[in-house]
């Protein structure tokens, strides 16, 4: 894996092998905190160390959190994981946590700061600054908790104790701060409630945290699909976890399939929680059976939101009209993604405009190369990078080592599978 900035440059043409899916991203950050929380020691496999991992297991180290490699093989880690209790004692110096660019780690662990008995301080890189926090600013200025924060969001410096009942959380901002709660209000003393205000989005990533917290032996009871009570005085227990492969990762190479290529892709698992399993149908979608194209021309990414990149260059290529819908989140990732790839994949001869939550896609047949820029998004760099399968000649793609933060090792990959790619 390279570690500095670098562009690539693509000779357009199919790829065809195999490829071991990497685990699901989602799945490792919350499998890592579970069991950076547990007693005893975990067995975490099938971990791969994107930049977004590394500030999970970064930050739970302050919380008391210990992570021993046990074994490496081909990228894919396993970890035995201890929690050895975080620092009670007030030394006067305030806890600084470092999230870099990952949305997941800072709205997880911001409510850790309950664990421990000093200031915490969430700092954050790039676009993570900039994205939205109030949430967790409305909750404590409910519970009286005292805290300084920038302008829009972090650094963040928070201290105090967060009190057992009644929490409301809006459910169309980020399931991330659902989650946050969720894996905190087991540890507090007294039962509590937590009740969505509709509309409740992403709720298949709220799905993944009840699976994990379950494996780790903290009950949630669900009441309906807005309200859960959650038990009081619970303890993390732990367990053995495997990983499973990230379908937000594959249809990357679903997609390249949809447009020509051979690729085999192993790990996933068919019964997978993950929302982003849609993309399969969204394909069908697009593309309609064998016997003949059949078009819905509507793609709703409420609820699998990192799909939009990829999904964009189907749609592109895909016959007739169609549009993506319900992405206004997808304007405060790691980039605004909506504006991002309609602004390269029209450098490459696409058709598409924007509107205020999605695009709107007229069809064509192929692609031309262009230099193209990933605005620091690891999606926005991979989904161009299988753009580019689609033409003919050489495409450059400018700042494309951002695909560390989720998928270290995408560019080896591709070339094995036969990409003609020349890291610059």
């Amino acid at each position: 894996m390279i570690n500095k900035t670098y562009d690539v440059t693509l000779k357009g043409c199919k790829l065809k092998g195999k490829v071991k899916v990497p685990p699901s991203k989602s799945l490792s950050h919350r499998a890592l905190i579970a069991a950076g929380l547990s007693s005893g020691t975990s067995v975490i496999r099938n971990i791969v160390l994107s930049e977004d991992i590394k500030a999970t297991m970064a930050a739970m180290k302050h919380f008391g959190a210990t992570f021993d490699l046990l074994e490496e093989v081909e990228n894919r880690c396993t970890y035995l994981i201890s929690n050895h209790g975080a620092p009670m004692e007030d030394d006067g110096r305030a806890v600084e946590i470092f999230c870099n660019e990952s949305g997941s780690t800072a709205r997880f662990l911001i409510p850790f700061f309950h664990l421990i008995d000093r200031t915490v301080v969430f700092t954050g890189a790039n676009s993570l600054a900039e994205r939205p926090f109030d949430p967790y600013f409305d909750l404590f200025d409910a519970q009286g908790i005292a805290y300084t924060k920038s302008k829009r969001g972090l650094p963040l410096s928070v201290r105090g104790k967060l009190k057992a009942g009644r929490y409301e959380m809006v459910g169309n901002v980020s399931s991330q701060f659902i989650t946050g709660l969720l894996y905190i209000l087991p540890l507090l003393d007294g039962d509590s409630e937590l009740v969505i205000k509709p509309p409740f989005e992403s709720k298949g990533y709220v799905d993944l945290t009840l699976e994990v917290l379950s494996a780790f032996g903290i009950e949630i009871v669900q009441m309906s699909e807005h309200h859960f009570y959650v038990l009081g005085n619970q303890s993390y227990q732990s367990t053995d976890f495997t990983v499973e492969g990230d379908y937000s990762q594959a249809a990357f190479f679903m997609v390249a399939n949809a447009l020509g290529s051979e690729i085999e892709l192993e790990g996933l698992s068919k019964d997978s929680k993950q929302a982003d399993r849609i993309i399969d149908e969204m394909i069908k979608m697009a593309f309609g059976p064998a016997n003949g194209p059949t078009h819905v021309p509507t793609f709703d990414v409420t609820d699998c939101p990192d799909l939009v990149p990829i999904l964009s260059v189907l749609l592109a290529l895909s016959s007739g009209n169609n549009e993506i819908v319900g992405g206004r989140r997808v304007r405060i990732k790691e980039s605004d993604r909506i504006k991002a790839i309609a602004s390269e994949l029209t450098k490459m001869g696409a058709s598409i405009d924007e509107t205020p939550e999605g695009l709107i896609f007229s069809g064509v047949d192929s692609l031309s190369p262009a230099q193209v820029y990933a605005w620091n998004d690891h999606r926005i760099a991979m989904a161009l990078a299988i753009a580019s399968t689609c033409t003919k000649g050489e495409t450059k793609i400018l700042g494309a080592d951002c695909v560390r933060k989720s998928y270290p090792d995408f560019w080896d990959v591709f070339i094995k599978l036969g990409g003609d790619a020349i890291v610059e």
